[in-house]
């Protein structure tokens, strides 16, 4: 589906504070139930702003963290001339690619002396941050994993072959086929975690 510059909304005033809800106040109530509906969120005609501004930027926040989470982190890597929170573009055409984002409220546009500046709330940062942190511990996780699968059977090899096993032997093993060295102490460290974890 292509979109237009047309397809995008963007905020009259100067913007000033990034925090999502004070972003969403730029909207008319129209332009909010317009984001409400994107986000597939219900939302009711008696409604005031302010109680459309709080239900759709919890929306907002909870879907950049769970079906947005690994998009939002793709694109904020993406975009270029990154100054904090604001992304510099020369024309309406640069941003088209986002208009998806943008009418779901994760991104806001504003027409600034320089050209188009595109607005990254704080709560997106912050949860584009936490994913990446979340991913990079995941990471980690699985590596150690590997390192304790690895040894576990390095372990039961020698004990099945000589009745027992070196805790020396594991590390010479291990550090003649890795650079990350690791101690006797590590090796030991790593064997008795999962002796008590069984």
């Amino acid at each position: 589906m292509s979109h237009t510059p047309s397809d995008i909304t963007v905020v009259k005033s100067n913007i000033e504070e990034t925090d999502l809800e004070t972003l969403l106040t730029h909207y008319t109530k129209p332009q909010l139930v317009d984001i409400a509906d994107h986000l597939r969120v219900e939302t009711k005609k008696s409604w005031r702003k302010h109680k459309l501004v709080e239900e759709v930027a919890d929306a907002i926040d909870e879907q950049s963290q769970s079906i947005y989470a690994s998009l939002l982190e793709e694109v904020l890597s993406d975009i270029p001339d990154n100054k904090g929170q604001l992304f510099l573009f020369e024309s309406m055409d640069a941003v088209e690619p986002l208009v998806p984002l943008i009418q779901r409220g994760f991104f806001f546009v504003s027409q600034i002396e320089e050209g188009i500046a595109l607005v990254i709330p704080d709560e997106i940062l912050e949860n584009v941050k936490g994913a990446r942190a979340l991913n990079e511990n995941i990471e980690s996780t699985k590596q150690d994993n590997k390192k304790v699968e690895l040894l576990l059977k390095w372990k039961e090899s020698q004990t099945a072959i000589y009745g027992g096993y070196s805790v020396e032997h594991l590390r010479d093993i291990w550090n003649k086929r890795f650079e990350d060295q690791l101690s006797i102490e590590e090796i030991g460290a790593i064997l008795n975690e999962v002796e008590r974890d069984h």
